[in-house]
């Protein structure tokens, strides 16, 4: 009798542990991208190729949803555009969804100008390091490859 009880225990401990661990592991999958990303990149734009600062700010996340804001400044001195103004920098807001995998993941531009219509698609290379392609098709279209370190 006692040993078909410790059986039945022993049982019951396996297949909470078995449950608990996929549950653990589901959740692991969507890693944390809340912070402060930085690099320096070189943007392409129909007449030039300018080099960039740039800063994307994290500031939330619900599972695999973002929200954020990207600050970019043109270091050579030359202008670009935001939410139909030249400039030489601007902070712009961003929407963002971290990939089914838990390492793709993609950015849209959600600005109230016309070249509002910029995508950042890549992917999280290591805890800290985003790797993204950025491209804005359009008059005012623009593409670069950024590598972003978390600094906060």
């Amino acid at each position: 009798m006692k040993t078909s009880s410790l059986r039945l225990l022993c049982g019951a401990i396996v297949a909470l542990t078995v449950t608990f661990s996929g549950v653990s592991h589901a959740g692991a999958s969507t890693p944390n991208l809340v912070g402060t990303w930085t690099g320096v990149y070189d943007v392409s734009t129909p007449t030039s190729v300018n080099k960039s600062s740039v800063t994307i700010v994290v500031s939330a996340q619900q599972g695999a949803n973002l929200s954020a804001t990207r600050t970019w400044k043109r270091i050579d001195g030359s202008k670009g555009v935001s939410n139909g103004k030249t400039v030489a920098g601007a902070t712009e807001k961003l929407l963002g969804v971290i990939g089914f995998d838990g390492k793709s993941v993609t950015f849209v531009e959600s600005g109230a100008g016309p070249e509002s219509n910029g995508v950042l698609t890549g992917k999280i290379t290591g805890r800290n390091i985003l790797q993204l392609i950025f491209a804005q098709p359009g008059a005012v279209a623009r593409a670069g490859r950024l590598e972003l370190r978390r600094t906060q």
